[in-house]
């Protein structure tokens, strides 16, 4: 479908020599001995109790979340797999922490409030919306687009032209 876009063995080419560079970079013994560092780390802080943190007052939901945490920053750090998995990755472990908060609001040796699913979501689908706006004009005050036109030129051996587009954005 897009081999007739004239910069598409281009686009072939950068992708074949960053998977064979992140290879090099990374060969398959070394690339499995940082996810395994990436994966054991947060599980021994899923597990280990409380006090380990030297934190005090450190209540379950917390302490799941310090883990999940520490897992983000060393996937994204030795990147054993793709950014935009960890993502993912993080955000199934985060709903699974509020499917553990859930429990400890519940729970009557925790705070005991009795708060069903239905009241949950009430609270946080809320929140969560107007966190998202706000952190949308933030990153727009800060990093404003001030660019009106975006020029594209692509220079190839391979077609002995040169293919110049502008784009509208």
């Amino acid at each position: 479908m897009f081999t007739n876009f004239h910069g598409f063995h281009l686009v072939e080419d950068y992708h074949k020599w960053k998977k064979e560079h992140r290879i090099r970079k990374n060969p398959i013994g070394l690339k499995s001995l940082k996810l395994l560092i990436a994966i054991c780390i947060p599980i021994f802080l899923w597990i280990a109790p409380s006090e380990v943190y030297g934190l005090p007052g450190l209540n379950p939901v917390e302490h799941r979340v310090l883990a999940i945490f520490v897992f983000a920053a060393l996937m994204w750090l030795f990147d054993a797999v793709p950014a935009w998995t960890t993502s993912l990755v993080v955000v199934v472990l985060l709903l699974f922490c509020n499917a553990i908060a859930l429990k400890f609001l519940n729970d009557p040796n925790g705070m005991n409030m009795s708060i069903g699913f239905g009241q949950w979501m009430m609270v946080m689908v809320p929140l969560t919306l107007v966190l998202l706006f706000i952190s949308w004009f933030v990153l727009k005050k800060l990093f404003p687009f001030k660019q009106k036109q975006t020029t594209l030129k692509i220079e190839s051996d391979h077609v002995h032209t040169c293919h110049s587009r502008k784009f509208d954005v």
